[in-house]
C-alpha cells in the first residue's frame, strides 16, 4: 500500500497502489517472498531483481520480478555498513546463450552479426534455430565473400560434436538443393555396365538445361522393379563445387565426397524412419526443400523459396518491430492462438504458398508412382517452432490433411551422426579429384 505523505497526493497514492498489487499478483510475490526470506535464514543474504520484459501469456511487455541466485551476484568487497550505504558496487553474473542475447540486444540482422563477432572466440555451438549464412557470404549455394565463409566454416567446425576441427580435417560436403539436378531414371536391367552410363547420359542430357562439360554428375544404382533398373542420376554446377572445394581447401580441410543436402539430411536420420515412405521438409531460413524418400532412396525433390527470414519480415511489416523481436515471437508464439492470434495468422499467410506447393507435389508423386506418402519428418530450423507439431491446429490440418499420414518433428539442435556409406555414389562421371587440383 502507497501512503502519502500529503493528502492532497491521495488520488495519486491509490493510482500507485493498484499499480503495485496488480503487479504483486502477476508476479505471485508472496511466493517469491516466502523463498526469498528462506535464502536469507540460510545464508544471511537474499536478492530480488525487477526488469521489464515481454511476457508470452499477456502479449505485452510489463513488470518482471525474480529471486537471484546469491552465488552469481557480486559488489564491492569492502562494505561494513549493514544499511548498505557503502555500496558502490553491485551486479549479476548472467548466463545466457547466444542465440538470447541476440534477440535481447540486436534490432537488425546487422546488429546480430555484431554480437556473433563479440563471441566469436567462444565455444558456444553455432545457433541452431533458423540461421543461415547472411545472403552476402552464400547465396543460392554461389560464394559472395570466401573470407567471411572461411571465419564461419572455422568457427563452426571448431564447435563441431563429437569432435572438433583440431582432431579431423576430411569432411563429406553436402551442396544445396537449389544447385543440384537429380532424376530416378527407369532402364532396361539387362544394360551391361557401360551401356548403362551411355543410356543415363542420354537421358540425362536431354532434360538437363545445361552442357555436361559445365557440370559434375555421378548416379547410384537403385532397386529392380519388374523388367528395369531404377537409377538415381545426380549433376551439380562444376563451378559452384570447385568454390566450395576450393575454400576448404584453403582451411587445410579434404572433401572426401560431394552428396545433395537432401540426402545428407536423409542419411542422418535414425533408421526407423528409413522404411516408410517419407517425405522430408527442411525449412530453412531462406528456402524449403521437400523430398520424398523410399527404402530404396531419394525419389524426387523440390526446392520451395520460402522460409524463416520470409516470415520474420512479414511480423515486421505487420507489427511494426524489429527483426529480433519478429524472431523471438515466431519461436516463442508461432502456430499457437493462445496469447497471439495476430502472430499465428501471419505465420499461416507465410506457410500457405508452402502448403499449397506440397500438395501438388506429393499429389504428383502418388498419383505418378501409385504410392502413399507414409510419414512427414521435418528438420531445419521452423521445426522448432512453437505449435509447427500441433494436431490442433487449423493450418497443420489443412497442410497434413490430404497426406493422412504421421508428422514425426525432429529437433535439430542434437542431429543424429550421418553415416557416410549410404550417401557415396556408383559412378561418379567426373572426379572429385578433379575439384581438388
Amino acid at each position: 500500500v502507497v501512503t502519502p505523505h500529503d493528502r492532497s497526493k491521495a488520488q495519486d497514492a491509490e493510482i500507485l497502489t493498484n499499480a503495485v498489487r496488480s503487479v504483486h499478483s502477476l508476479n505471485k510475490v508472496h511466493k517469491l517472498d516466502v523463498r526469498a526470506m528462506e535464502e536469507f535464514l540460510l545464508s544471511g543474504s537474499a536478492f530480488q531483481k525487477v526488469t521489464y520484459q515481454y511476457w508470452n501469456t499477456r502479449n505485452m511487455e510489463d513488470v518482471y520480478i525474480e529471486n537471484c541466485n546469491p552465488n552469481r551476484m557480486f559488489h564491492n568487497s569492502d562494505m561494513t555498513d549493514i544499511r548498505m550505504f557503502d555500496m558502490r558496487l553491485i551486479g549479476e553474473l548472467i548466463d545466457l546463450p547466444i542465440n538470447r542475447v541476440i534477440s535481447l540486444f540486436a534490432k537488425t540482422p546487422s546488429d546480430a552479426e555484431r554480437i556473433r563477432q563479440i563471441y566469436i572466440y567462444s565455444k558456444l555451438p553455432p545457433i541452431p534455430y533458423g540461421k543461415g549464412l547472411s545472403p552476402d557470404i552464400v547465396e543460392d549455394g554461389k560464394i559472395i565473400d570466401p573470407t567471411k565463409l572461411k571465419e564461419a566454416i572455422f568457427k563452426t567446425l571448431q564447435n563441431a560434436q563429437p569432435y572438433s576441427l583440431e582432431k579431423h580435417h576430411h569432411i563429406i560436403l553436402s551442396v544445396p538443393e537449389s544447385r543440384v539436378f537429380s532424376k530416378v531414371f527407369s532402364l532396361p536391367k539387362t544394360l551391361k555396365d557401360k551401356e548403362m552410363m551411355e543410356a543415363i547420359y542420354n537421358q540425362a542430357e536431354g532434360i538437363i538445361p545445361d552442357s555436361f562439360a559445365n557440370l559434375v554428375s555421378t548416379f547410384k544404382l537403385l532397386a529392380v522393379k519388374d523388367q528395369n533398373r531404377e537409377v538415381l542420376f545426380f549433376s551439380s554446377p562444376i563451378g559452384v563445387l570447385k568454390d566450395l572445394v576450393g575454400v576448404f581447401k584453403e582451411l587445410n580441410i579434404t572433401v572426401e565426397a560431394i552428396v545433395p543436402e537432401a540426402l545428407s539430411s536423409f542419411a542422418g536420420l535414425d533408421e526407423r524412419f528409413e522404411k516408410n515412405i517419407t517425405l522430408l521438409l527442411d525449412i530453412g531460413t531462406r528456402t524449403t526443400i521437400a523430398t520424398i524418400f523410399d527404402k530404396d532412396g531419394i525419389r524426387d525433390s523440390i526446392n520451395i523459396n520460402i522460409g524463416g527470414d520470409a516470415i520474420n519480415k512479414a511480423l515486421m511489416a505487420k507489427l511494426n518491430v524489429s527483426y529480433a523481436i519478429a524472431d523471438e515471437k515466431k519461436k516463442q508464439i508461432g502456430l499457437t492462438s493462445v496469447s497471439d492470434g495476430e502472430v499465428m495468422l501471419v505465420i499461416q499467410g507465410q506457410l500457405q504458398p508452402i502448403a499449397d506447393e506440397l500438395k501438388r507435389f506429393v499429389a504428383y508423386y502418388q498419383e505418378s508412382s501409385n504410392q502413399k506418402i507414409e510419414q512427414i519428418v521435418i528438420i531445419g530450423g521452423l521445426a522448432q517452432m512453437k505449435g509447427i507439431d500441433s494436431g490442433r491446429q487449423q493450418m497443420r490440418q489443412e497442410i497434413w490433411r490430404s497426406f493422412n499420414s504421421l508428422v514425426a518433428l525432429i529437433q535439430p539442435e542434437q542431429p543424429a551422426a550421418m553415416p557416410a556409406s549410404p550417401l557415396l555414389m556408383e559412378k561418379p562421371l567426373r572426379s572429385i579429384k578433379d575439384l581438388r587440383t
